[in-house]
């Protein structure tokens, strides 16, 4: 019997090839935004034929389960630095950083561009969250580059966020105000250590004759 991977879809539905051109793989909807996927069992071979007629694998559009990640993706001659799970997209969309958001910037495919953006777009329909400004401009200005051909020199420039300043901002303080205390600390130590050095002076007695 041959063995058999788990292959998880977190987007839309979707049909993949299979070595009977009569019988397309179906994998139904996922629920991403609670992270509960539509899972199916394939085989090796099954998943090297989806592999060598589409790019599902390669940017992460299906999943595999973590255990056979590092095994898969290395059969599969695939780049897991260019491959985006559905659990990165959804973080890198809710929760921005400038170096999250660079991420986006250096995205060269627009298939995965498009996975951003359906996510992205979902999570606004919901309309249970907002979505940065940030995050949807640097979104739809890639995914323009991309459409124009710009894959390799993007002009976006990505600024840290309002929060990150902050932060990085209170951190310096935090550490002047430690270094401040540490400085003081060592100077009362050091002169009362200077104190205690000090020799205690004596008084001679002066002897009288009997």
């Amino acid at each position: 019997m041959k063995a058999t991977y788990i292959v998880r879809n977190y987007h839309s539905f979707i049909s993949v090839p299979s070595e009977d051109d009569r019988k397309p793989i179906f994998f139904e909807s996922g629920d991403f935004n609670d992270l509960i996927p539509f899972t199916r069992k394939l085989t090796y071979e099954q998943i090297e034929f989806i592999n060598l007629r589409s790019d599902l694998f390669k940017t992460g559009r299906l999943e595999f389960e973590e255990k056979d990640e590092k095994e898969l993706f290395e059969k599969l001659d695939i780049n897991k630095d260019k491959v985006y799970k559905a659990s990165e997209i959804i973080d890198i969309v809710r929760y921005p950083t400038k170096e999250k958001l660079e991420r986006i910037v250096a995205i060269d495919d627009m298939n995965v561009v498009d996975l951003f953006r359906g996510i992205m777009v979902s999570i606004k329909n919901l309309g249970n969250e907002d979505i940065s400004n940030r995050v949807i401009a640097t979104i739809d200005k890639r995914r323009d580059e991309l459409y124009r051909g710009n894959v390799h020199n993007s002009s976006i420039i990505v600024k840290k966020t309002k929060e990150e300043e902050q932060r990085e901002a209170d951190a310096v303080k935090q550490k002047q105000l430690i270094e401040e205390a540490v400085a003081k600390a060592r100077l009362e130590w050091e002169a009362e250590k200077s104190k205690e050095s000090k020799p205690t002076k004596t008084t001679a007695t002066k002897k009288t004759d009997k």
